[in-house]
């Protein structure tokens, strides 16, 4: 019974199995090998201009404005301006 399951039926002609055809796996294989390296590129290109567009350029206006930034300037605007309680105006007073 093993060996009746062991045994392959192949067309009478055949002698053992048939040979697969060489033009069905590997040009289909060396097309996805050759797309997937520009394909890679691109995609981190595209992953680097986002990066560059959305987060660098806002962080380093962020990193800009705190290096440039005055305390006792500001302090002195908000002041003018009457927004502090404690610390009245010079045209409050």
């Amino acid at each position: 019974m093993a060996d009746s399951l062991m045994k392959k039926a192949y067309a009478p002609l055949a002698k053992g199995p048939l040979v697969k055809p060489s033009g069905m796996y590997r040009p289909r294989l060396e097309a996805i090998r050759k797309a997937s390296i520009p394909a890679a590129v691109l995609c981190y290109g595209v992953l680097g201009a986002m990066y560059y567009g959305l987060f660098y350029r806002h962080n380093q206006k962020i990193n800009n404005f705190f290096q440039n930034l005055e305390p006792d300037k500001l302090f002195h605007e908000i002041r003018e301006m009457g927004v502090l309680k404690y610390a009245k105006a010079s045209w409050q007073e």
